[in-house]
């Protein structure tokens, strides 16, 4: 195990950290470095399935009078509730881990640093992606130099990934995702490191149970791409479920903090407890969510984030079957798979349109790992490209100081 994943890092005891022991003692020590052979991959793996969930939610526009199948109703939106959850548990593992202590004193600050740390490592997939998505939608769709131009000057909100403040114009739809998580994670951040007590047992689980109340009753308990606020009466539907899943995750971080502390509730009780609740999530989510309104499954929702705290803190004995090296794609390919399919949809209904539901979810699927290798490529060559630049200036300096 590795002391990553149990938020340890030596520093002072403060009131709103907790330092854990992980379970089963400190990791081994191979030639002074913490070995993470015995890394679980299970989060990964769950995430990895959230995205395919997001990917079939997709393809409800291929499905005709004589399809046979039956999508379930909400899989995409419970999917993308369940992506805030674990973004939120991690933000908050995070700051502990690395910000609270050392921007103290400048909780703004340490709040901006975390926002674009996470802007940074999302950046590079998430621009080769609205390339990919702008370029199909110009031949496939706009066509028109005139109107190709016009689209590309509003490309800029989504660039920033502030789209979900209200300036909506969406050319890749699945990036309101990241837009709505880090325009909610700065002042959460802030909260988490000016008052973390404050956050962790009053705010975020006030603030979890009202947003998603009030999503449910003005949507009458599902997932709405109008979600219209009866108080302001604009369309942050985005927001408001960014808002409402980042705070189930700080309280699932909670949770977790909660476990690692534990010593009476043996390893056999976190099993039994995780796979029950992982079996009732799915369960809920693929059988019994016929109708846009899904009480029960904005009532099972509510147990998720027990179930990512147990699976974090690795005292579950499933975490066991993931500690597999190669496991560790499964999250950047979850993440291609939730950026690059919109473009592989929009080819599918404009180049394939009436063909059946098994032909049309074939092709988007092919599609979607073409674009994914294709983002790839483009993420690998402007790395490459700024690494050369980088290289280039070092030599110069070299050369003028040997001069």
């Amino acid at each position: 195990m590795e002391f990553k994943r149990y938020g340890i890092k030596d520093r002072p005891n403060k009131a709103f950290v907790r330092q854990f022991t992980p379970p089963g003692g400190a990791p081994e020590r191979k030639n002074g470095k913490n070995d993470d052979t015995f890394r679980s991959y299970q989060l990964d793996f769950f995430k990895f399935i959230l995205a395919i969930y997001v990917f079939i939610s997709h393809t409800q526009c291929f499905v005709g009078e004589n399809t046979r199948i039956k999508l379930p109703a909400n899989i995409g939106g419970d999917s993308v509730h369940v992506f805030f959850i674990i973004s939120g548990m991690l933000m908050a593992n995070s700051i502990y881990k690395h910000y609270s202590d050392q921007y103290i004193s400048q909780p703004g600050k340490g709040a901006m640093t975390f926002l674009m740390s996470k802007v940074k490592s999302m950046l590079p997939q998430s621009m080769a992606a609205l390339l990919i998505s702008f370029s199909v939608l110009s031949i496939c769709v706009y066509k028109d130099l005139n109107a190709i131009l016009y689209n590309l000057t509003t490309i800029f909100p989504e660039m920033f990934f502030i789209n979900q403040a209200g300036m909506d114009i969406r050319f890749n739809p699945p990036m309101w995702y990241v837009s709505a998580m880090l325009i909610c994670m700065l002042p959460m951040a802030y909260l988490l490191i000016k008052k973390s007590d404050f956050m962790l047992y009053v705010c975020a689980p006030l603030s979890a149970v009202i947003s998603l109340g009030v999503m449910c009753m003005a949507n009458d308990y599902g997932w709405s791409y109008i979600f219209v606020n009866v108080i302001i009466n604009v369309h942050y539907e985005g927001l408001i479920r960014a808002l409402a899943g980042l705070n189930f995750g700080i309280c699932a971080y909670t949770i977790y903090s909660k476990i690692c502390e534990d010593d009476k509730l043996p390893n056999v009780f976190y099993t039994f407890l995780e796979v029950v609740l992982y079996c009732l999530f799915f369960v809920v989510t693929l059988f019994f969510d016929n109708s846009l309104i899904a009480r029960n499954v904005m009532s099972v929702l509510l147990t998720v984030p027990i179930t990512v705290a147990i699976t974090f803190s690795g005292k579950s004995n499933v975490s066991k079957l993931f500690r597999f090296r190669w496991m560790r794609y499964f999250s950047p390919i979850s993440f291609d798979i939730f950026l690059n399919h919109w473009a592989a949809r929009v080819i599918v209904e404009n180049v394939f349109p009436a063909h059946s539901y098994k032909f049309s979810v074939m092709i988007m699927a092919l599609l979607t790992i073409l674009f994914s290798m294709i983002n790839h490529l483009i993420v690998k060559l402007c790395n490459l490209a700024v690494k050369n630049m980088f290289l280039k200036q070092l030599k110069r300096r070299a050369l003028d100081e040997s001069l």
